[in-house]
């Protein structure tokens, strides 16, 4: 910045002193202004793309736990059961995701399914 300003003529020497300060005034609106607007909207694509994810994988396996055998779900085809191997599946793949939230969405997903929606 400095080599910059010794560069510019002399007719602007009292240029060169307000140039670093209005960089500096610039830089921080940035900071202050853009930056925060940025941060929201990168941060909530980002939650976006987790829940669609999510949403994907339970009907994945949803859909596929309706495929299995009997005998690879612990002896019995029940609704309850089928249930409980789809949240343990969804919880070994992605431990963070907040079991509640995953019970929840699995039971949509039955429901869309018995509706025909999926």
């Amino acid at each position: 910045m400095n080599d910059f300003l010794q560069t510019l003529p002399a007719e602007l020497d009292g240029v060169k002193g307000i140039l670093p300060a209005a960089v500096q005034v610039i830089l921080g609106v940035f900071v202050c202004v853009v930056l925060p607007f940025v941060a929201g909207w990168l941060r909530r694509r980002v939650a976006a793309e987790k829940n669609e994810a999510l949403a994907y994988w339970v009907d994945k396996a949803v859909e596929a736990v309706e495929q299995m055998p009997a005998k690879d779900l612990g002896g019995e085809k029940t609704g309850e059961n089928k249930k409980e191997f789809v949240v343990g599946f969804l919880l070994d793949l992605n431990p963070k995701w907040d079991e509640d939230v995953v019970r929840v969405l699995v039971e949509a997903a039955v429901l869309g399914m018995k509706r025909g929606n999926m």
